[in-house]
């Protein structure tokens, strides 16, 4: 009994491991079924950045169903995480 409570236990451990890390593993596709335009797509895909992900540099996405219902905007990008010559600019 005390087996099935920790298969139990270590179940619902990775279920909710699994759900915070939903922004983490987000793929540009999933961000691409809101944000379609050009700039989104194409633009993004053929960038230098396109490996990085979306959630690179809009890493204040820490939920990614309150984004997807509007209620988190992410702030606007600062370069300067990755780019320090840019940031100094």
């Amino acid at each position: 009994m005390r087996r099935n409570h920790l298969s139990a236990f270590f179940c619902t451990l990775f279920v909710a491991w699994v759900l915070c890390m939903v922004p983490v593993f987000a793929s540009a596709r999933t961000c691409q079924d809101c944000h379609y335009g050009a700039m989104y797509t194409a633009g993004f895909d053929a960038s230098v950045h396109a490996k990085n992900g979306c959630l690179s540099c809009h890493s204040d996405v820490t939920d990614l169903n309150a984004h997807m219902t509007g209620h988190l905007r992410p702030a606007p990008v600062t370069c300067g995480k990755c780019h320090a010559g840019i940031a100094e600019k």
